[in-house]
């Protein structure tokens, strides 16, 4: 008893008159004689807290007691500063007003006044305070759960640590520009259409670009689609960004977007440079083709008050890398927060069900599923149904469904988020049933179907602005809608019908109202409006301060479209005021009221402000495979007479999947041939790429490779593929993305397989999502042409009914450019209970190079119950 007596007099002594000086950055301030808060078994110190602080106050206060206990085993008493004060204290917070004097940045862990204090001027700085405690004294975070266990805790007997953080005016005002981490490779392709790189200051970064999506397009042979979406991002605070755009494609011209914004820039060679200022969404396109189209970026950095604690029960954090989550689906309810750090890419679909749910961060969620079948219960990328939900900066990729769909939603946030996808019907904003008080501002929408779609009554106030969008199909899609909604500050940069409106029965009046609307970077002819037979109420437009760019058609109906009113305030196509008159005079329909509001102004339309920048032609260094054009991360070039090419991307479409590469060798593999090749015997490395000569691909694949030097192409004849050039015909991988359907032909993977272990189960019934349009499976063939070129090619399946609700009686087989059978390239047999084959011989004589898209499809059954199995398809060329 004697002995604890006087250990516990010292330690009193010891922290009797503590004082020092605050930290300079040059002197260590741990060093020097140490104090125990806590030695064998006993402890003189009591935590002490603020009686009417705040709640984060006694949550530190309390998590501190918890933590100390549980490390030494030794109880911890925890009092308010109204109690009498001791000789030795801890102060959290403001207790005894221990933070007097601190600003809301300043925090700080020292000897005060000979107490122990950790505090700040504000609850975050109190976080930090308590963070540095915990890590440099108990080396452990507020979410250790496993303490480490220790006799003694001491801390240094003069010490003064005083910090502050930057305010997010600070943060800021900051000068720095970010490049995130990478996603992997084979997740996300890259694309070497383009070399991008961004300076800031002395500080350069070279952005990877990114191309995913499934490669397909429905509409490219009806609305001449564009496959890609190539993107790069970055983030920056602070002084403007230098953007350095190197196009590796022959162009003779070229137009920066949104044409609105008439961003300054250069072209050096085949280097076009601009500056970004503030944060926005650019895209480049050369030669006014919509298929070579780069979207770059340019993104808030995150300050730390954004980000969820993701210590939180209630918070599904995902750091930098890929994810795969089990079943594919994530299920978020009320107060959960899913957060997706830069470079995240998160493979699932979302649902939002609840209030106060969000989510955040500059990730990417990608499409989980191969096909359209919902996964679960969520049948959308993301589908909101609830109260206060939010989604801010993540992007959308890929997806095979509709992107984002609101029912019954009420005080939507969507803000600064990506939507890129490239199949029909993803959709890329739906407002179904009962929604109210939606926001969506500053983001981007590049899809294949309709972007925004208003298929259910709104109430409230709905707005869409600051907008970049795109789509193979419809722009502004409103059917039905108790009050306007608000379409305003949109730049729209593809389009095949600006003003969808579908069949409706409901009499309510629905309102449109567009405003600052610039189509001036369309190049394709689209229809203004796009009316589809069955409208029966009354639907007004509103268009104010809109360039319409280049439509090529004012009005596209259906034969009882009726009830329309149109008004214009300040409409132009190209430098033509366009008038309620005009416009009358070209639809030509009595049953339709027009209205002119006053206004001529082309600059407050933004109309005109579209500049191509045309230049000398520039032809640069490219690699073809039959003609199949193949990217190559490091271009051909010429040295000492010879003609090099990147052999690992020419490898790979020659059949050579598996490939690895070390440092001083690249090894590749095709079933059982195996090549392995170095930097030697003529080969040379530039970049990351080993580089060979021409007579490389005589010598080691048998086929001939030339160079024409005026137009700098290199050209590898394809050698002669025998079996089948479909890509999973026989369905033993599994349910992978070469196979898909149009509209939400639900597929499934069946163990009743013709030959093997698996066939595809396609499934229709009446209640399937428009189950008159669900039209079987296709796989895209157009590269299959490509590189074998003209001839006779034997396309085969087996096919049987499912089961015997299927009251289908025939089934079709064939190869499309769109939706089926196109010249009668098909052909159709009877459905029965038993495996049979069906063959049809395609002759192909059209040009390889000019190809869009052909697939191989089967499917069309009959019926109203469909329900079949497909295997061992096949393709092969025989002649």
């Amino acid at each position: 008893m004697k002995r604890r007596f006087f250990r516990l007099l010292a330690m009193l002594m010891t922290v009797g008159c503590l004082c020092g000086c605050s930290h300079d950055g040059e002197k260590d301030p741990l060093d020097g004689l140490k104090v125990n808060l806590i030695a064998d078994g006993a402890t003189a110190y009591v935590i002490v807290r603020r009686k009417e602080g705040t709640d984060y106050e006694t949550d530190v206060a309390i998590d501190l007691k918890s933590k100390l206990e549980g490390s030494t085993g030794v109880g911890v008493k925890l009092i308010n500063d109204t109690k009498e004060e001791n000789a030795c204290e801890i102060r959290v917070g403001s207790a005894r007003g221990a933070n007097d004097g601190l600003a809301q940045n300043e925090w700080y862990v020292g000897q005060k006044d000979g107490k122990l204090v950790i505090t700040g001027g504000s609850d975050k700085a109190l976080k930090k305070a308590y963070d540095y405690f915990l890590e440099t004294f108990l080396q452990c975070r507020w979410e250790t759960k496993e303490l480490t266990k220790r006799d003694v805790i001491t801390v240094p007997k003069n010490f003064d640590y005083k910090q502050h953080f930057l305010t997010a005016e600070e943060f800021y005002a900051q000068s720095v520009l970010e490049k995130y981490p990478e996603y992997p490779e084979e997740i996300m392709p890259r694309n070497y259409d383009y070399t991008v790189r961004v300076t800031q200051g002395e500080v350069t970064y070279e952005l990877p670009v990114y191309d995913k999506v499934l490669g397909s397009n429905y509409f490219s042979n009806v609305y001449n689609g564009d496959q890609h979406r190539r993107f790069c991002e970055f983030a920056f605070s602070g002084e403007p960004v230098t953007v350095e755009v190197t196009v590796n494609m022959d162009f003779d011209r070229y137009s920066i977007i949104p044409a609105s914004k008439e961003i300054p820039s250069a072209v050096n060679g085949n280097v076009i440079t601009f500056t970004v200022t503030e944060l926005q969404n650019t895209m480049v396109k050369v030669n006014g083709n919509k298929d070579t189209l780069l979207a770059i970026f340019a993104e808030k950095r995150e300050y730390e008050d954004d980000l969820p604690d993701r210590t939180s029960g209630g918070v599904l954090w995902f750091d930098a890398g890929y994810h795969e989550v089990e079943g594919g689906e994530l299920n978020l309810t009320d107060g959960q927060t899913l957060y997706l750090a830069p470079g995240a890419v998160v493979a699932a679909r979302v649902s939002m069900r609840g209030k106060n749910i969000r989510i955040c961060g500059h990730g990417s969620l990608l499409e989980p599923s191969p096909n359209r079948t919902p996964i679960g219960e969520v049948r959308y990328m993301c589908d909101m149904q609830g109260s206060d939900l939010s989604i801010r900066d993540v992007k959308f990729l890929d997806a095979h469904t509709f992107n984002i769909t609101m029912t019954g939603c009420s005080r939507v946030t969507i803000d600064r988020i990506k939507v890129l996808s490239n199949q029909i019907s993803t959709d890329g904003l739906s407002w179904w049933g009962g929604n109210r008080d939606i926001r969506v501002t500053n983001s981007f929408w590049h899809v294949s179907d309709d972007v925004f779609v208003v298929g259910g009554d709104c109430h409230g106030e709905n707005l869409v602005e600051n907008c970049l969008v795109g789509s193979d199909y419809g722009i502004f899609t409103v059917c039905l809608s108790d009050e306007p909604v608000v379409f305003r500050n949109v730049d729209v940069f593809r389009a095949g019908r600006m003003f969808k409106m579908v069949p409706a029965e409901d009499e309510k009046i629905s309102d449109t109202v567009t405003e600052n609307i610039c189509a001036e970077d369309v190049d394709d002819h689209y229809t203004l409006f796009g009316f589809e037979a069955g409208n029966t109420r009354l639907r007004r437009f509103v268009l104010k301060n809109f360039a319409l760019g280049n439509p090529g058609t004012l009005m596209g109906v259906g034969a009882s479209v009726e009830n329309i009113d149109i008004t214009l305030e300040n409409v132009w196509n190209g430098t033509r005021h366009f008038t309620a008159q005009s416009l009358e005079q070209e639809i030509k329909n009595e049953s339709y009221a027009y209205h002119d509001r006053d206004g001529a102004d082309a600059a407050a339309a933004k109309a005109g402000t579209r500049r191509d920048t045309v230049l000398s032609a520039y032809v640069t260094p490219k690699v073809y495979v039959a003609d199949l054009p193949v990217q190559t991360k490091v271009l051909p070039f010429v040295q000492d007479n010879t003609v090099y090419v990147s052999v690992r991307e020419v490898a790979k479409v020659l059949g050579y999947t598996e490939i690895e590469q070390t440092e001083d060798a690249l090894t590749m593999k095709n079933g059982d041939r195996k090549i392995t090749v170095r930097a030697e015997n003529g080969n040379v490395r530039k970049e990351d790429r080993l580089m060979v000569p021409l007579t490389y691909f005589e010598e080691t694949f048998g086929t001939k490779a030339t160079y024409d030097e005026k137009t700098k192409t290199v050209r590898i004849a394809s050698p002669s593929r025998g079996g089948n050039l479909l890509k999973n015909g026989d369905m033993e991988q599994g349910m992978t993305r070469d196979w898909i359907t149009r509209w939400f032909s639900p597929m499934y993977l069946s163990e009743d397989a013709q030959e093997g272990n698996y066939s595809m189960h396609v499934k229709v019934t009446p209640t399937s999502y428009l189950p008159g349009n669900a039209n079987g499976i296709y796989q895209d063939v157009a590269d299959v042409l490509r590189l074998n070129g003209r001839g006779t090619y034997r396309l085969t399946a087996w096919v049987k009914k499912a089961e015997a609700a299927c009251n289908s009686t025939e089934i079709e087989l064939g190869i499309t450019a769109g939706y089926g059978p196109e010249g009668g390239q098909s052909v159709r047999k009877a459905l029965t209970d038993e495996w049979q084959k069906l063959e049809y011989v395609y002759e192909y004589s059209g040009n390889p190079s000019a190809l869009s898209v052909m697939y191989f499809y089967v499917g069309y059954a009959d019926g109203t119950e469909k329900s079949y199995l497909i295997d061992n398809m096949s393709m092969e060329k025989i002649g």
